[in-house]
């Protein structure tokens, strides 16, 4: 009787163990099967579809556009009359023309506007999950790449190329300095977007030696472009604070508006 009990009981462990072989190896097949997905190529080409993918426009910025124009055209702080008489000066003079006057006064007000009443936030980290330009107009918040996309989106209001540069606070940062490493790897390493502007008018001017900001300084140009930095609350408009090497992540020619 114990004989047969044993051998009932071993014959069901040998079943068990069977059984528990067999789910695994089901198991182990079907996960080798399942392709694993490919991950999105990470290139600079890459990162610039995702940002322009978040450049939606439309008439809630255009509508801000005209809000920024307004509040500088009232605007009575020192940094704006100033900025507004040697536009009017400048002009006067034929240093630039009435068009470029015009387009140097609302690319300053736009950076204003941005710069003014959009408050910095740190937000969530990674491209993917920036905000676009209307989530930024309308929660009046945003990081830097935010504030940033919502500028360029304003600049193509007003027809102005513009483009946004990532770079570190720390070192240089550049596309030559990082091949070794590979351009994504290399970009963990930046901290801070600037956006940069072409507005060669801005160029002819004369310093504004009334800004303390441009006293005895220039200001930060890349390939014909001005860099302009929307979170720095303090910044007139172009400033020279951190002229570090960069790396263009939303090129300034791709989000140029037909004319």
């Amino acid at each position: 009787m114990e004989y047969a009990r044993f051998l009932a009981m071993s014959v069901l462990l040998i079943i068990a163990v069977l059984a528990t072989a067999y789910l695994m190896i089901n198991i182990v097949q079907r996960y080798a099967a399942t392709p694993t997905p490919t991950p999105k190529p990470c290139s600079l080409a890459a990162i610039e579809e995702v940002y322009l993918a978040k450049i939606r426009g439309g008439s809630e910025i255009s509508d801000a556009v005209q809000q920024a124009i307004a509040q500088f055209g009232s605007a009575q702080d020192s940094d704006a009359l100033v900025f507004k008489s040697q536009l009017n000066e400048n002009e006067r003079e034929n240093v630039i023309t009435p068009a470029e006057h015009a387009q140097l006064l609302n690319a300053i007000a736009a950076y204003r506007f941005v710069r003014d009443n959009i408050t910095y936030s740190a937000g969530v980290v990674g491209i993917e999950r920036a905000q676009d330009d209307i989530t930024t107009l309308k929660s009046r918040q945003g990081k830097c790449d935010e504030k940033s996309l919502l500028l360029i989106s304003m600049f193509r209001v007003l027809n102005i190329s513009s483009g946004m540069e990532a770079l570190s606070t720390h070192g240089a940062l550049s596309v030559d300095a990082c091949a070794s490493e590979g351009i994504c790897t290399c970009l963990v390493q930046a901290d801070h977007v600037v956006v940069t502007a072409k507005l060669p008018a801005f160029a002819k001017l004369r310093t504004f030696s009334s800004l303390p900001h441009y006293t005895g300084t220039g200001f930060c140009t890349k390939g014909g472009y001005i860099v302009l930095d929307p979170t720095c609350s303090d910044c007139p408009f172009a400033f020279g604070r951190n002229c570090t090497v960069s790396i263009t992540i939303l090129n300034s020619t791709a989000n140029q508006t037909a004319g």
